[in-house]
Protein backbone atom coordinates (compact mmCIF):
# COMPACT_ATOMS: atom_id res chain seq x y z
CA UNK A 1 0.00 0.00 0.00
CA UNK A 2 2.91 2.36 0.63
CA UNK A 3 5.06 1.46 -2.39
CA UNK A 4 3.31 3.74 -4.92
CA UNK A 5 3.40 6.95 -2.81
CA UNK A 6 7.08 6.33 -2.03
CA UNK A 7 7.79 5.72 -5.72
CA UNK A 8 6.04 8.95 -6.70
CA UNK A 9 7.87 10.95 -4.03
CA UNK A 10 11.37 9.56 -4.55
CA UNK A 11 11.43 8.64 -8.25
CA UNK A 12 8.74 10.45 -10.23
CA UNK A 13 8.86 13.81 -8.46
CA UNK A 14 12.54 14.56 -9.34
CA UNK A 15 11.85 13.54 -12.94
CA UNK A 16 8.65 15.55 -13.28
CA UNK A 17 9.86 18.69 -11.50
CA UNK A 18 11.89 20.03 -14.48
CA UNK A 19 8.94 19.28 -16.78
CA UNK A 20 6.53 21.12 -14.50
CA UNK A 21 8.97 24.02 -14.29
CA UNK A 22 9.16 24.27 -18.07
CA UNK A 23 5.38 24.07 -18.48
CA UNK A 24 4.76 26.65 -15.75
CA UNK A 25 6.80 29.23 -17.67
CA UNK A 26 4.10 29.18 -20.36
CA UNK A 27 1.38 30.03 -17.85
CA UNK A 28 0.63 33.63 -16.96
CA UNK A 29 -0.69 34.18 -13.44
CA UNK A 30 -3.05 37.13 -13.05
CA UNK A 31 -3.28 37.04 -9.26
CA UNK A 32 -1.04 34.77 -7.13
CA UNK A 33 -3.53 35.17 -4.28
CA UNK A 34 -6.40 33.55 -6.20
CA UNK A 35 -7.12 30.26 -4.41
CA UNK A 36 -8.90 26.99 -5.18
CA UNK A 37 -10.24 24.32 -2.84
CA UNK A 38 -8.13 21.21 -3.38
CA UNK A 39 -6.81 18.21 -1.48
CA UNK A 40 -3.17 18.93 -0.68
CA UNK A 41 -0.79 16.24 0.68
CA UNK A 42 0.65 17.15 4.08
CA UNK A 43 4.26 17.04 2.95
CA UNK A 44 3.54 19.67 0.28
CA UNK A 45 3.72 22.12 3.19
CA UNK A 46 7.10 20.74 4.25
CA UNK A 47 8.82 17.38 4.57
CA UNK A 48 8.67 17.68 8.36
CA UNK A 49 4.87 17.93 8.36
CA UNK A 50 4.24 14.25 9.05
CA UNK A 51 1.18 14.47 11.33
CA UNK A 52 -2.50 15.05 10.60
CA UNK A 53 -3.63 18.65 11.04
CA UNK A 54 -5.74 17.75 14.07
CA UNK A 55 -2.55 16.69 15.88
CA UNK A 56 -1.44 20.33 16.15
CA UNK A 57 -4.63 21.11 18.07
CA UNK A 58 -4.34 18.21 20.50
CA UNK A 59 -2.95 18.75 23.99
CA UNK A 60 -3.76 21.55 26.44
CA UNK A 61 -2.15 24.92 25.81
CA UNK A 62 -0.62 26.69 28.81
CA UNK A 63 -0.88 30.14 27.18
CA UNK A 64 -4.22 31.92 27.38
CA UNK A 65 -4.96 34.68 24.88
CA UNK A 66 -8.11 36.65 24.15
CA UNK A 67 -7.03 38.81 21.20
CA UNK A 68 -4.82 38.94 18.14
CA UNK A 69 -2.58 41.43 19.92
CA UNK A 70 -2.00 39.02 22.81
CA UNK A 71 -1.01 36.34 20.31
CA UNK A 72 1.52 38.76 18.83
CA UNK A 73 2.86 39.81 22.22
CA UNK A 74 3.66 36.21 23.11
CA UNK A 75 5.30 35.54 19.75
CA UNK A 76 7.49 38.62 20.20
CA UNK A 77 9.09 36.84 23.16
CA UNK A 78 10.07 33.81 21.06
CA UNK A 79 13.41 33.27 19.40
CA UNK A 80 14.04 32.17 15.83
CA UNK A 81 16.22 29.11 15.25
CA UNK A 82 16.77 26.75 12.34
CA UNK A 83 15.67 23.12 12.57
CA UNK A 84 19.25 22.01 11.87
CA UNK A 85 20.43 23.84 14.98
CA UNK A 86 17.53 22.78 17.22
CA UNK A 87 16.79 19.23 16.10
CA UNK A 88 19.63 18.31 13.71
CA UNK A 89 17.02 17.83 10.98
CA UNK A 90 16.41 19.70 7.75
CA UNK A 91 12.70 20.15 8.52
CA UNK A 92 10.98 19.47 11.84
CA UNK A 93 7.50 20.76 12.72
CA UNK A 94 7.11 21.36 16.45
CA UNK A 95 3.81 20.81 18.19
CA UNK A 96 2.43 24.20 19.39
CA UNK A 97 2.49 23.01 23.01
CA UNK A 98 6.18 22.14 22.59
CA UNK A 99 6.85 25.63 21.27
CA UNK A 100 5.27 27.04 24.42
CA UNK A 101 7.97 25.21 26.40
CA UNK A 102 10.92 25.99 24.14
CA UNK A 103 9.83 29.48 22.95
CA UNK A 104 12.24 28.78 20.10
CA UNK A 105 11.52 27.67 16.55
CA UNK A 106 11.51 28.58 12.89
CA UNK A 107 8.76 30.09 10.74
CA UNK A 108 6.39 27.12 10.60
CA UNK A 109 6.68 26.44 14.34
CA UNK A 110 5.69 29.97 15.27
CA UNK A 111 3.07 30.23 12.51
CA UNK A 112 1.49 26.94 13.63
CA UNK A 113 1.10 28.31 17.15
CA UNK A 114 -0.49 31.53 15.87
CA UNK A 115 -2.80 29.59 13.53
CA UNK A 116 -3.99 27.37 16.38
CA UNK A 117 -4.58 30.31 18.70
CA UNK A 118 -6.50 32.30 16.09
CA UNK A 119 -8.66 29.27 15.35
CA UNK A 120 -9.33 28.74 19.06
CA UNK A 121 -10.53 32.35 19.26
CA UNK A 122 -13.01 31.65 16.46
CA UNK A 123 -11.10 33.81 13.96
CA UNK A 124 -10.92 32.51 10.40
CA UNK A 125 -7.28 31.82 9.57
CA UNK A 126 -5.10 29.87 7.16
CA UNK A 127 -1.62 28.48 7.59
CA UNK A 128 0.12 29.29 4.30
CA UNK A 129 3.23 27.83 2.70
CA UNK A 130 4.91 29.80 -0.07
CA UNK A 131 7.76 32.25 -0.55
CA UNK A 132 8.55 35.49 1.21
CA UNK A 133 9.78 37.95 -1.39
CA UNK A 134 12.40 40.62 -0.88
CA UNK A 135 13.63 43.24 -3.37
CA UNK A 136 17.06 41.62 -3.70
CA UNK A 137 16.08 37.97 -3.54
CA UNK A 138 12.70 37.38 -5.23
CA UNK A 139 13.49 33.65 -5.42
CA UNK A 140 13.88 33.32 -1.65
CA UNK A 141 13.23 29.88 -0.17
CA UNK A 142 10.07 28.45 1.35
CA UNK A 143 8.34 30.37 4.11
CA UNK A 144 5.24 29.78 6.29
CA UNK A 145 2.92 32.50 7.59
CA UNK A 146 -0.71 33.04 8.60
CA UNK A 147 -3.63 34.77 6.90
CA UNK A 148 -6.57 35.79 9.09
CA UNK A 149 -9.70 37.92 8.83
CA UNK A 150 -10.61 40.72 11.22
CA UNK A 151 -13.77 42.80 10.78
CA UNK A 152 -14.15 41.23 7.37
CA UNK A 153 -10.70 42.34 6.21
CA UNK A 154 -7.78 39.95 5.45
CA UNK A 155 -4.48 40.41 7.30
CA UNK A 156 -1.11 38.71 7.26
CA UNK A 157 0.39 37.63 10.57
CA UNK A 158 4.16 37.28 10.17
CA UNK A 159 4.95 35.16 13.21
CA UNK A 160 8.72 35.58 12.97
CA UNK A 161 8.59 39.39 13.21
CA UNK A 162 9.57 40.76 16.59
CA UNK A 163 7.27 43.76 16.87
CA UNK A 164 3.48 43.93 16.55
CA UNK A 165 3.83 46.73 14.00
CA UNK A 166 5.77 44.46 11.64
CA UNK A 167 3.88 41.30 12.57
CA UNK A 168 0.44 42.48 11.41
CA UNK A 169 -0.13 43.75 7.87
CA UNK A 170 -3.28 44.27 5.80
CA UNK A 171 -3.18 41.80 2.93
CA UNK A 172 -3.26 44.54 0.30
CA UNK A 173 -0.05 45.99 1.77
CA UNK A 174 1.60 42.59 2.15
CA UNK A 175 0.80 41.03 -1.22
CA UNK A 176 4.04 42.18 -2.84
CA UNK A 177 6.03 40.59 -0.01
CA UNK A 178 4.55 37.09 -0.22
CA UNK A 179 3.76 34.53 -2.90
CA UNK A 180 1.48 31.75 -1.54
CA UNK A 181 1.46 28.15 -2.74
CA UNK A 182 -0.83 26.11 -0.49
CA UNK A 183 -2.80 26.65 2.69
CA UNK A 184 -4.95 24.94 5.29
CA UNK A 185 -7.81 26.55 7.22
CA UNK A 186 -8.81 26.05 10.84
CA UNK A 187 -11.38 23.50 9.67
CA UNK A 188 -8.55 21.65 7.86
CA UNK A 189 -9.77 22.53 4.38
CA UNK A 190 -6.78 22.82 2.07
CA UNK A 191 -6.30 25.21 -0.84
CA UNK A 192 -3.94 25.74 -3.75
CA UNK A 193 -3.10 29.34 -4.67
CA UNK A 194 -2.24 30.48 -8.18
CA UNK A 195 1.06 31.63 -6.68
CA UNK A 196 2.03 27.96 -6.72
CA UNK A 197 2.79 28.39 -10.43
CA UNK A 198 4.98 31.43 -9.77
CA UNK A 199 6.85 29.54 -7.08
CA UNK A 200 7.50 26.60 -9.42
CA UNK A 201 8.90 29.08 -11.96
CA UNK A 202 11.20 30.61 -9.36
CA UNK A 203 12.37 27.26 -8.05
CA UNK A 204 13.03 25.80 -11.51
CA UNK A 205 15.14 28.84 -12.48
CA UNK A 206 17.50 28.50 -9.50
Amino acid sequence: MTILPVFIKNILRPILSPILGALSKRIEVADPWEKHERKVPKDTFGSGNINDWQWYFDGKSSIEVSSVEQICHWLCECEYALDKDLFQEDDFWQHPVTLEATKTGDCEDQALWAWRKLTELGIYSELINGRMLTPNTPEESTHVWVLFHRDGEPFILEATARTIETMLMPLEEAKHKYCPSVSVSGSFQTYVYDGYIENIKATSSQ
